[in-house]
């Protein structure tokens, strides 16, 4: 399913139990689609959103901006 013209669900959902925050909707996909238009040409998302067992499994840091629907790796 696709969350904009570049960025699929499955690129930003939680690895492992395919949640969403709202935060990935409203304020990371446009920072994501600017940093798209700047680069002109595709960037892959590694990690979106993470939920607390996912952050903690990979040793995230304890207020990671992933677990607020705000962080991405790319």
């Amino acid at each position: 399913m696709k969350l904009s013209e570049f960025f699929s669900r499955e690129e930003l959902q939680c690895k492992c139990c395919g949640e969403l925050h709202p935060n990935v909707a409203h304020y990371l996909i446009p920072a994501l689609e600017r940093i798209r238009e700047l680069a002109k040409k595709p960037i892959t998302v590694t990690s979106g959103y993470r939920c607390l067992k996912r952050n903690s499994a990979i040793g995230g840091a304890k207020r990671s901006t992933h677990m607020s629907g705000l962080g991405a790796d790319i």
